[in-house]
């Protein structure tokens, strides 16, 4: 997977266990704000598709794109 595709996939990701699906069982900080699981998410995939030392850039690209689509949801939506 290219990079863009790993943060967009984690930005889905995180849409839907924070905003749609929303566990009883994951209501706590990491889990339940999009900023912080997108970055999660995106690490996690990373990881999965073999980019072993890189894999941290993309927990902080994943948090960055996570705040920027909380921006744009707060203000457009």
């Amino acid at each position: 997977m290219t990079p863009i595709e790993i943060v967009l996939s984690g930005l889905s990701l995180a849409f839907c266990i924070v905003e749609v699906l929303r566990l009883k069982w994951l209501q706590f900080k990491p889990f339940n704000c999009m900023m912080c699981m997108t970055g999660w998410c995106s690490f996690t995939i990373s990881l999965l598709a073999g980019h072993t030392y890189t894999s941290i850039l993309f927990l902080a690209c994943g948090v960055f794109v996570g705040a920027m689509f909380e921006a744009l949801k707060m203000k457009c939506l």
